[in-house]
């Protein structure tokens, strides 16, 4: 009976040591759960900053076109700018031509009078 009783014993003791290695599991469970809920929301935060980036790359790119098209606009007005000077000088020039043969005709028209009247 002594040795049942010490068996007893044992086995009780058995089990509060199971009882407690079951409850230390119970734990780090909880904690290894607590950890993949925090990993699964920072993989979240990770795909909604991914996302976050892509779509600022896009604008950046947008924005890049609209400078790089902006640029262009530019370039071209100036150099339409400079046609416009140089037919604004040829004008000036074919003006002053113009006037210049509405001179000598009227000097040839004034010469062939005289003549005439000689």
């Amino acid at each position: 009976a002594a040795a049942s009783a010490s068996e007893a014993g044992d086995a009780v003791a058995k089990v509060a040591d199971l009882q407690g290695e079951v409850a230390a599991l119970r734990e780090q469970l909880a904690a290894a759960t607590a950890s993949l809920e925090e990993a699964g929301h920072a993989s979240a935060k990770a795909a909604n900053l991914e996302g976050e980036m892509a779509s600022l790359r896009e604008q950046l790119a947008a924005a890049t076109a609209e400078a790089a098209a902006a640029g262009d606009a530019a370039a071209k007005a100036a150099a339409l700018e400079g046609e416009m000077a140089s037919l604004r000088e040829q004008l000036a020039a074919a003006t002053a031509e113009v006037a210049a043969a509405g001179d000598s005709a009227a000097k040839a028209a004034a010469l062939e009078g005289e003549m005439a009247s000689l």
